[in-house]
């Protein structure tokens, strides 16, 4: 019996971890197929690309580059094409809207 009571603290402890810690959540990069309103699955092999690649595509649609801190417009357009680009000027993901 003295041999659990080594348990009563580590248990004690554990039930005091914060239970509010949610997992990441993961974005897609890209949209789901029924909502690639502006071809934005075409464009996939540009992720992980730097931003420079953006200029050896041909997007011919409109395009709205979302770099992290940018402020952007709340307004949805189904065929623009926003590329959302990390801290090192990499794209990150791809979207209508």
């Amino acid at each position: 019996m003295k041999r659990f009571f080594w348990m009563i603290p580590a248990v004690s402890l554990w039930a005091c971890a914060p239970i509010d810690a949610q997992p990441p959540q993961i974005t897609p990069a890209l949209p789901d197929v029924g909502a690639d309103t502006c071809g934005a699955r075409s464009h996939a092999l540009l992720i992980g690309q730097p931003m420079t690649a953006l200029h050896r595509t041909a997007i011919l649609k409109p395009v709205r580059v979302i770099r992290p801190d940018t402020m952007v417009t709340m307004d949805y357009l189904e065929h623009r094409v926003n590329i959302y680009l990390d801290a090192n000027d990499r794209i990150e993901a791809i979207s209508c809207g």
